[in-house]
């Protein structure tokens, strides 16, 4: 089947082609007309469209090339009966680790330590650092990054709650998990992570009516999509009795500057470096092309989406 790859992929990607002696299914945009493409592979870039399907009216499937579908008009291309697939395992250890990395650089206090260093205030107006013990966690989504992340935190202490709609409570146990409603979360928690999708439900979802909901002040963190944070609480006037820090590796336009962040000494930011290590890339790599080889060669179906979700 004739491959329309959009973007950029790592250099392996091409080479693994090349020493499986597919490169006649595989086109760059330049080469391929438009009518004959029958699979396409996306990154983060692309923004799929109505638009953009009408250009392609032989596409069988879409695959992008690591984890969400956020940037694809999904409705569309199911009314086309396009496939759509990702690659859910590549950067999902990679994510888990940056995530707690976040966790522990806001719980000891990384970035306040290093401005009284600057500062020479050696530690004297530092507030006491944190430990595990004292986390109530609120894990929202329980994937396999929150599994992984919620197991971790207990590990190292903490208590754990989790906030899934599509699981029930024998599925949450399984993960060691115990259930609660998001909303009785807000009141349980001081700390929140985000590990779900943006869906038009998730956008907002931690928005000025759940600092009001809060019972004790939060750490949050969001590695997951940008949106799911609503940038109404940088205004809010409970901001600052309610929220203890914030760790951002995604936000709703990307690549951003310092200039379009919030200015507040108590949030760390990174620039959407969760899955950026050389793991995480030989594994998106290989798990889109195994994604592309099942579908071509065997008729399977590999990484397929899950529309239980109602994707932004």
């Amino acid at each position: 089947m004739k491959t329309l790859v959009l973007e950029s992929m790592p250099k392996n990607f091409w080479e693994i082609i090349i020493n499986n002696g597919w490169e006649k299914y595989f086109f760059s945009e330049s080469d391929l007309p438009e009518q004959e493409v029958e699979i396409l592979i996306i990154r983060t870039k692309t923004r799929f469209s109505q638009k953009m399907l009408d250009h392609y009216p032989r596409l069988k499937m879409i695959i992008r090339a690591g984890s969400g579908y956020d940037n694809i008009d999904i409705d569309a291309v199911r009314k086309k009966d396009v496939i759509v697939c990702s690659t859910p395992e590549a950067n999902k250890t990679a994510a888990f680790e940056h995530t707690i990395s976040l966790i522990m650089a806001l719980l000891k206090r990384h970035n306040q330590a290093q401005r009284a260093i600057s500062d020479s205030t050696w530690k004297d107006n530092l507030q006491p650092c944190w430990e595990f013990s004292e986390i109530r966690a609120l894990i929202v989504g329980l994937g396999r990054i929150g599994t992984m992340v919620a197991e971790t935190l207990q590990i190292l202490g903490a208590q754990v709650r989790g906030v899934d709609p599509y699981l029930n409570d024998d599925e949450m146990l399984a993960k060691g998990v115990r259930k609660i409603d998001y909303q009785q979360g807000l009141c349980w928690c001081n700390l929140i992570s985000f590990h779900c999708p943006l869906t038009l439900e998730t956008v907002g979802y931690f928005n000025s009516a759940s600092l009001k909901s809060l019972n004790d002040p939060v750490w949050l963190i969001n590695a997951a999509r940008g949106g799911i944070i609503s940038k109404e609480i940088y205004q809010d006037p409970l901001y600052d009795k309610y929220i203890l820090g914030i760790g951002l590796d995604v936000y709703e336009k990307e690549p951003c500057s310092i200039s379009d962040l919030p200015q507040k000494q108590n949030i760390i930011y990174t620039p959407h470096i969760a899955a950026f290590t050389r793991p995480a890339r030989m594994k998106l790599v290989t798990e889109t092309l195994k994604t592309w080889e099942s579908y071509v060669f065997h008729n399977e179906v590999y990484g397929e989406i899950d529309y239980r979700f109602t994707y932004k």
